[in-house]
Order: structure tokens, then sequence, then C-alpha cells
């Protein structure tokens, strides 16, 4: 027969296991709960970091759209400065043309004796009229004044008057604005059914 040994009975051995198994049970979950709060503990400073870096992110976002948006209205004014100057341009190579016309008409006046009555500029012509004593002139001053102009003058009517004058009204187109049209649009076909 055996011993009886109590360090060996059935029940105490189950004790013992028992008290194994709860202790390992505990330090299982201690070290899983340990475990778990390091985890969420480095999600939550990795959010904030993310965050943190979002908001750098949206600050330069915000930063490169604002100075985009400036760009494109510094490129906006640059386009309208350079709209300005051209229109300048064109007002001014305009006056330059009408000033050096008046003088060529002014000179033309005194070399054919050219009496100069009346001049009407409007939108889309010029119109001169006036009076001389040598009709015969008349087509040379005409065609001299054309060239100075870069427009043909066109005789509207001539006539003669009393004392051996000669009465003439000439017409061109002429444009009144800067790049405006210096002839008349043809007018538009309608198209009937």
């Amino acid at each position: 027969m055996r011993a009886l040994n109590l360090l060996q009975y059935p029940s105490l051995s189950r004790q013992q296991k028992r008290r194994h198994q709860s202790w390992t049970s505990l330090a299982g979950l201690a070290l899983g709960a340990g475990l778990a709060w390091a985890a969420l503990h480095g999600l939550g400073v990795q959010t904030l970091r993310m965050q943190a870096e979002q908001q750098v992110l949206q600050a330069r976002w915000v930063v490169q759209t604002q100075q985009a948006k400036a760009a494109q209205h510094r490129q906006l004014q640059a386009h309208q400065h350079f709209a300005h100057w051209q229109q300048w341009q064109r007002i001014q190579q305009h006056q330059r043309a009408w000033v050096d016309w008046h003088e060529s008409l002014q000179d033309e006046a005194q070399a054919s004796g050219l009496r100069l009555e009346r001049m009407q500029a409007e939108a889309l012509k010029i119109e001169l009229q006036g009076t001389t004593h040598r009709a015969q002139a008349l087509p040379e001053s005409r065609q001299r004044l054309s060239e100075s102009l870069e427009q043909p003058l066109q005789l509207v009517s001539m006539t003669s008057g009393v004392q051996g004058t000669t009465s003439f009204v000439w017409q061109a187109p002429w444009s009144a604005a800067p790049g405006g049209v210096t002839h008349a649009p043809a007018p538009a076909a309608v198209a009937r059914p």
C-alpha cells in the first residue's frame, strides 16, 4: 500500500491548479489591460500628431489659396493696366493722325487757295465744306489730302457760286474712337420664310 501523502492529495492538487489558473488569468488580464491602455495611449498620441499635421496642412492650403487669389488679382490688374495702356496708345495715335491731317489740310488750303468753311467729324465719317476760286485745282488738292489722310476723300457735291467761286463738299471714312470701325457695316441680310 502506499503511504498517505497529503501534499499529493487530489483535492489539494486541484486547488493548486485553480489558484495557478486564477493568478495566471489575472496576470494575463492585467497584462492585456496594460497593453490595451498602451495601444490606446499610442493611438491617442498618433491622433493628436495627425490632427496637428492636418492643421498645419490646412493653414498652408489657406495661405496658398490666398496667394493664388492675390496672384490672380494682380494678373487681372496687370491685364487691365495693359488694356488701358493700349487704349491710351490708340487714342494718342488717333490724336497724332488728326493733328497731322489738320496741318496737311491747312498747308493745302494755303497752297491751293481753298477756303474751308466747315469740318465735321462723326462716328464713321469726316466731312469738309469749303470754297475756292480755282476749281481746276480741286482734284489735285483732294488727291493730296486723301494721301495724307490715308483714306479716299470723295466729292459729295460741287456747285458754282457768285463771283467765280466754287463750293465743294468732300467726305471720307473716319473713326471717331480709336480702334473703331472705319467703314460703315454692311446691313445684315434678313432671311424670310
